[in-house]
C-alpha cells in the first residue's frame, strides 16, 4: 500500500495565526454575489497555496466544489456530485465519502479516485495524522469520533459512545467537526450541546471546554450550535458559532469568548 503523500489537512493553517491577531468586524466579499457567483449553503472553505480559494456549498442537491483564482468573485466548478466532500489537504487532494461508507482519494486533475481502507458511516469531518496514517472520522449520527489506521484498517472509539446521544462527560450529541493537536489530543464541536469537548489521548471522558452543556444563547460564555471548529498553536479555538451568526475565539481556560466577526444573533 502507497503511503499517503500529502501532509497536514488545509485547515492547520491556523497554526499560523498569531495570538495578538485582530480582524475587522465588518466583512468584504471576496466570493458570491447576487450577480456573479451565488452561493448556496455553504459548507466549507479552504485556502491553497497562498492565493486561490476552495469552496464547497449545496447546489441541485449535489456537493459543489469552486476554485476562486485570487480576486475573483466568479468560480470554476471542479466538482458537482451527490458524493461529500469531507476533506480538501494543501496539495489540493480532495477526500469523498459515499453513503455505502467508502473514502475516496482524488489527486488534483485526476478522473477516477483511489479507495481508501478506511469506511466511514456518514462522516461530516475527518482529520488525518500523517505522522501515524491515521484518519480521525467524526459519526455524527452514530454520536462517536472514530480512528482508522489505513494500512491495518484497525479501528477504535476515541471520543462519544457508539449510538448513545447524551450530554454527559462521556457522550455526545451530534458531533460535527474536529482538530487534532500535535499531542493528539482531540477538540470536537459538540453541536446539539451547544460545547466544545476536548478528550485528551486516550481519555474515557471529555472536558467542556468552550460553552456551556446545554446552555444556548448570545452571551460571550455560551454558544448556540457551533460547528466548524480550528485551533492554533497558540492554545486558540476559533469556532463557528452558527445560530449566533459569528466566528469566535476562545482561549483554552478562559470563561469568555472574543467575537471576531459577525453580529450575535444577526
Amino acid at each position: 500500500e502507497s503511503e499517503f503523500t500529502s501532509s497536514k489537512p488545509v485547515n492547520t493553517i491556523s497554526s499560523q495565526i498569531r495570538s495578538c491577531s485582530k480582524w475587522i468586524r465588518a466583512g468584504e466579499t471576496i466570493v458570491g454575489n447576487e450577480l456573479n457567483t451565488h452561493l448556496n449553503d455553504l459548507e466549507s472553505i479552504a485556502i491553497i497555496g497562498i492565493d486561490t480559494l476552495y469552496v464547497v456549498d449545496r447546489y441541485n442537491d449535489k456537493t459543489r466544489l469552486q476554485i476562486f483564482p485570487n480576486g475573483s468573485l466568479v468560480g470554476h466548478t471542479l466538482w458537482n456530485e451527490f458524493d461529500p466532500i469531507i476533506l480538501i489537504d494543501e496539495n489540493a487532494t480532495i477526500y469523498t465519502a459515499s453513503y455505502n461508507g467508502n473514502i475516496q482519494r482524488w489527486f488534483k486533475n485526476a478522473r477516477q479516485g483511489e479507495k481508501i481502507n478506511c469506511q466511514c458511516n456518514q462522516c461530516s469531518r475527518v482529520w488525518f495524522d500523517l505522522e501515524n496514517q491515521d484518519f480521525y472520522i467524526v459519526e455524527r449520527f452514530h454520536s462517536r469520533v472514530i480512528k482508522c489506521n489505513i494500512h491495518t484498517n484497525r479501528t477504535i472509539i476515541v471520543a462519544g459512545i457508539t449510538n448513545i446521544d447524551g450530554s454527559s462527560n462521556q457522550t455526545l450529541s451530534y458531533p460535527y467537526s474536529l482538530y487534532v493537536n500535535n499531542a493528539k489530543d482531540i477538540y470536537i464541536s459538540d453541536v446539539n450541546n451547544h460545547r466544545i469537548q476536548k478528550w485528551i489521548q486516550n481519555a474515557t471522558n471529555g472536558i467542556t471546554i468552550a460553552g456551556q452543556t446545554r446552555k444556548k444563547d448570545q452571551s460571550n460564555d455560551s454558544l448556540y450550535r457551533p460547528y466548524d471548529i480550528i485551533g492554533d498553536n497558540n492554545g486558540f479555538i476559533y469556532i463557528a458559532d452558527m445560530i449566533n451568526h459569528r466566528i469566535v475565539r476562545w482561549k483554552e481556560g478562559e470563561t469568555q469568548v472574543e467575537v471576531l466577526c459577525g453580529i450575535s444573533g444577526k
